[in-house]
C-alpha cells in the first residue's frame, strides 16, 4: 500500500503496477461523496456558464464566418458587441489573461499589465451584457490584444526543441488558421 490515494499523487510507474486500485478509489470517491470530489468546482459569481460562453462563441464564429476569414476588424466588431468573445478568444488561444497580456505587449509595444488583463476578463465574467472599450486606454488595449490573436491564430504553433511543447501545439490551432478553420467546421 501506498498511502497514495488517486492517481495524480502517484508516480507513473506506482499508477501502472496498482492500475485497478487507482480506478477503484476514483469511482470510489465519486459515488462516495460527489460534492467534495476532486472533480466538482466551486460555482463563484464570476463562474461562465455554457449559455455565455456559447453567446461569445456564436459572436466570433458569426464575426469570422465560421473561421473562414480572421479580419481583426470585424473579430473587435465582435468583441464590442458581445464581450464574452473576447473570453472564447483567450480560451482558443489557450493563454490566461496575463500571459495573453504580455505575448501582446511584447508584439506590439502596448504596455498591457497582468492587473489591466485579470480586471478586464473578471468585468466580463462578472457581467457579460458589460460594455467594453468604452475608454480610449481600454479601447486601444482591446484592439492590441485582438490583433495579436488574430495574428497568432494565422501563424499556429511555431517550432519548439526536441523536449518542449510550443502552447499553440493543439488540434485547433497547431496549424494556424487551417487548423481553426477545420475544427470549426
Amino acid at each position: 500500500m501506498t498511502g497514495k490515494r488517486f492517481p495524480f499523487e502517484a508516480s507513473f510507474p506506482e499508477v501502472a503496477d496498482r492500475i485497478d486500485y487507482y480506478v477503484e478509489q476514483v469511482f470510489e470517491a465519486l459515488t462516495r461523496d460527489p460534492l467534495t470530489s476532486f472533480l466538482v468546482l466551486p460555482r463563484g459569481p464570476g463562474y461562465v456558464t455554457y449559455q455565455a460562453f456559447v453567446r461569445g462563441y456564436d459572436a466570433l464564429a458569426e464575426a469570422t464566418v465560421r473561421f473562414e476569414r480572421l479580419d481583426e476588424d470585424e473579430v473587435l466588431r465582435a468583441v464590442i458587441r458581445e464581450p464574452m468573445a473576447l473570453i472564447v478568444l483567450r480560451a482558443i488561444l489557450g493563454l490566461s489573461p496575463p500571459e495573453w497580456a504580455s505575448v501582446t505587449t511584447t508584439r506590439t509595444g502596448e504596455r498591457i499589465d497582468q492587473g489591466f488583463a485579470r480586471s478586464l476578463e473578471r468585468s466580463i465574467r462578472m457581467d457579460p451584457a458589460k460594455t467594453v472599450g468604452h475608454t480610449p486606454t481600454q479601447a486601444t488595449r482591446i484592439r492590441a490584444l485582438v490583433s495579436v490573436a488574430c495574428e497568432m491564430l494565422r501563424e499556429g504553433a511555431l517550432r519548439a526543441g526536441e523536449t518542449e511543447v510550443h502552447r499553440l501545439d493543439k488540434v485547433d490551432t497547431a496549424r494556424g488558421h487551417e487548423s481553426l478553420k477545420q475544427v470549426a467546421s
